[in-house]
């Protein structure tokens, strides 16, 4: 009888352990994912603010970033819904200007031609896209970055 309790005690102990090992195994398994840190800025051209400009940050590594700029020119980063910032690494950058304004006037007297000189990419008061020419370093020490346009 003594032998029976003890054995089935013995029993009922090693379910719980082996759950509790199993779930011990469990917590590190899965994908950690990128590192991503908070990503804020100024958009700037011709050392004036670019106000509702698209940003993106292509990751070399990783899914990409989105922002836009204020009436100020300053953007922050969202790398999913509910995931603010960038992945940590190097980043082609793009910046689509989408209110740019009319195109420039073409002055009194000035010879006309036929056909217009091209304007960069963008049909008249179209939205026009921007690559940096190097790419961005995202850092986990990264405070701001100013985008500079050409």
């Amino acid at each position: 009888m003594i032998r029976k309790c003890l054995s089935g005690t013995r029993q009922v102990l090693r379910v719980p352990l082996w759950a509790v090992a199993l779930l011990v195994a469990c917590v590190g398994c899965g994908p950690e994912g990128p590192e991503i840190v908070p990503v804020t800025g100024t958009v700037l051209q011709n050392g004036q603010p670019v106000s509702n400009a698209s940003i993106t940050f292509y990751a070399a590594q990783g899914r990409p970033s989105y922002g836009t700029s204020d009436a100020n020119g300053n953007y922050s980063l969202e790398y999913s819904r509910d995931v603010e910032g960038a992945v940590v690494g190097s980043h082609t950058v793009v910046v689509t200007m989408t209110s740019l304004g009319p195109p420039p006037a073409v002055e009194a007297g000035a010879p006309s031609s036929r056909r217009a000189a091209p304007t960069r990419g963008r049909r008249e008061g179209g939205p026009m896209e921007v690559t940096l020419p190097e790419p961005v370093v995202v850092s986990a020490d990264t405070e701001s970055l100013d985008l500079v346009l050409p």
